[in-house]
């Protein structure tokens, strides 16, 4: 019989060549993997250098509404908050408070304070975000049962007095006033909604 041959060298290099392939083609795979978008840096900053002018334009529009003689009372710091489109609780504004740390403030420290406070809507971590107005118009719809757009200012107060994070008092006579028919004791609901909603525009 005759000696079997050797297998061809041929072969041998097609594997190695099919081996080689498979691995060029996994690092092409690797090298193709598309990188996530990203905003260019000056276009990032530049709108939060815009966030930034409108939440100073804000507290200069608040200060200058809450101000007597160029200052703000501290006990008018939670009305203030509130006009910032802000809803702290009452545990937030004594904290914000002792932030400040006077009893009378300069529009500087205002601002030096609460500069962040307004642009992330957030203090130490808490949300202080308000509600829209639509949430807040269904809650004063619930009360205007006849369907007229006013309720009466009685039930005003004591749905402030109960809605999420109560009122004070003080705050609670401005916003009537704002919106109240003084003759009917009627609110106009549209315009309460406006001024409690983060969708009132300063």
């Amino acid at each position: 019989p005759q000696p079997l041959s050797p297998m061809p060298a041929k072969k041998k290099s097609k594997s190695k060549k099919k081996r080689s392939s498979s691995k060029k083609k996994g690092t092409k795979t690797t090298a193709s993997t598309a990188p996530q978008f990203q905003l260019p840096s000056p276009h990032l900053q530049q709108l939060q250098l815009e966030k930034q002018q409108q939440s100073r334009q804000k507290l200069k529009y608040v200060f200058d509404l809450f101000q007597h003689e160029g200052v703000l009372e501290i006990g008018d710091l939670g009305t203030a908050l509130r006009a910032c489109n802000l809803n702290p609780t009452k545990e937030h504004i004594d904290q914000i408070k002792e932030d400040f740390g006077e009893d009378i403030i300069q529009y500087e420290q205002f601002e030096q304070v609460l500069l962040d406070v307004v642009l992330t809507e957030t203090y130490k971590g808490h949300v202080l975000s308000r509600d829209t107005e639509d949430t807040i118009l269904r809650a004063f719809e619930a009360l205007d049962t006849e369907k007229q757009g006013y309720i009466e200012t009685e039930k005003l107060m004591r749905l402030l007095r109960t809605y999420g994070e109560p009122f004070d008092e003080e705050e609670i006579k401005e916003m009537v006033h704002a919106a109240e028919d003084a003759e009917l004791h009627l609110v106009r609901i549209n315009e309460a909604a406006t001024l409690l909603s983060s969708n009132s525009h300063i």
